[in-house]
């Protein structure tokens, strides 16, 4: 997960059920799945939260910096 985030501020209706083969990272604290990752890959970053009642950059800095390092 990303560093230094361990909570969201999220009130969805709909979520996750079964993620799959991605990795499970991050819960709400009602259980409900925020957060997965597929460590077999170099960016696969998938997220669940309201960014404009949150605003963070470190996810769209991740995603700039793994965009850039394709290049």
């Amino acid at each position: 997960m990303l560093a230094g985030v361990d909570e969201v501020n999220s009130y969805h209706h709909q979520a996750v059920a079964d993620p799959g083969r991605l990795t499970v990272t991050g819960w709400a604290a009602d259980g409900v799945i925020e957060v997965v990752e597929d460590p077999a890959r170099r960016f696969v970053l998938g997220v669940q939260w309201h960014p404009e009642n949150e605003p963070d950059p470190r996810r769209i800095a991740a995603l700039v910096r793994a965009a850039g390092q394709r290049l």
